[in-house]
């Protein structure tokens, strides 16, 4: 377990300029020495880092030759994301429309419309959301949202306020 913090520990695996093979053969390596004490859920911990560090790295490759303060507009579609932090943006003051469709996104973290508060428009078509979360309601900017594609189940109660 205690190798297993020092994985948790070590530098951001993507920022090596290694590929997706060269990144999970040293994950790989990094647990043979501790094979009987890896837990499945330590895998699923150690998957969830890799997904959040590449998709993390994808959207900084896309954003890094943007003009973080005078951007208004961000494109990050087609990216094969299934998750977005909204941090990565909070040098982009004056985003009014966001195009994140045709990912695979299944939710957006609590603060999101908070961090993202002058968005006007917001395209989350075909993704895998399947909840939107309560801060949307108290967005003033926003004008238009689109979901269509997407596994919607509920919306916050609040919305209808």
């Amino acid at each position: 377990m205690e190798d297993f913090n020092e994985i948790e520990d070590s530098e951001n695996l993507i920022e090596s300029e290694q590929d997706d093979e060269d990144i999970v053969k040293d994950i790989l390596d990094q647990l043979k020495p501790n094979k009987d004490e890896t837990s499945e859920a330590d895998l699923e911990k150690l998957l969830n880092r890799y997904e959040k560090n590449k998709n993390d790295a994808i959207v900084e490759d896309k954003i890094e030759h943007l003009n973080r303060p005078t951007e208004t507009v961000i494109e990050l579609t087609r990216l094969d994301l299934n998750r977005f932090d909204a941090n990565l943006l909070r040098g982009f003051r004056q985003i009014q429309y966001l195009y994140l469709q045709d990912n695979r996104i299944s939710s957006l973290q609590i603060d999101f419309f908070t961090i993202l508060n002058r968005l006007k428009y917001l395209d989350l078509r075909n993704n895998a959301l399947v909840t939107l979360p309560c801060s949307i309601c108290y967005h003033e900017c926003l004008e238009i949202l689109l979901l269509q594609g997407n596994c919607m189940t509920r919306v916050p109660k609040e919305i209808g306020k």
